[in-house]
């Protein structure tokens, strides 16, 4: 994580939609960004909240009382509440599709490894990407 902020007015966007929460805005090393509201009760303390500060790692977020989040935590849920896929959504995938890396390549016209990649997390899943895999599904659904 290379840094982040805390929202300057406890209001965020999420899939559209506004909503009063609590949340950061967090710049990843590789340059990525998200914007995530923070949904855990006891940050929703303007006190508590204001006194986060990267963890001592520099990889996560620390509150006082040992509230922590890690840094692929934060990328996730950032990429969730954006409607962006997350590699736990290509994992439920491939699950109820019953794919292999191989099958999963196959399946939507890309390469083994970049599943992998996908899968492990280690690349961004993009959006016509994911638009192939929800294709690809319904496509099956209606074969069937």
């Amino acid at each position: 994580m290379a840094n982040y902020s805390v929202g300057d007015d406890w209001r965020v966007r999420i899939n559209g939609r506004e909503h009063p929460l609590p949340h950061v805005h967090v710049q990843f090393r590789d340059g990525s960004r998200v914007s995530l509201a923070i949904e855990t009760g006891a940050l929703h303390d303007p006190a508590i909240f204001a006194q986060g500060h990267a963890d001592d790692w520099g990889d996560g977020l620390s509150w006082p009382g040992g509230l922590d989040l890690g840094a692929d935590r934060l990328y996730a849920v950032g990429r969730k509440q954006a409607g962006l896929p997350t590699r736990e959504d290509f994992i439920q995938w491939m699950e109820r599709n019953n794919l292999s890396l191989s099958h999963a390549a196959e399946a939507i016209g890309m390469t083994r490894r970049m599943m992998a990649y996908y899968k492990n997390g280690s690349r961004q899943i993009p959006k016509t990407v994911w638009l192939a895999c929800i294709g690809y599904e319904v496509l099956e659904r209606h074969a069937a």
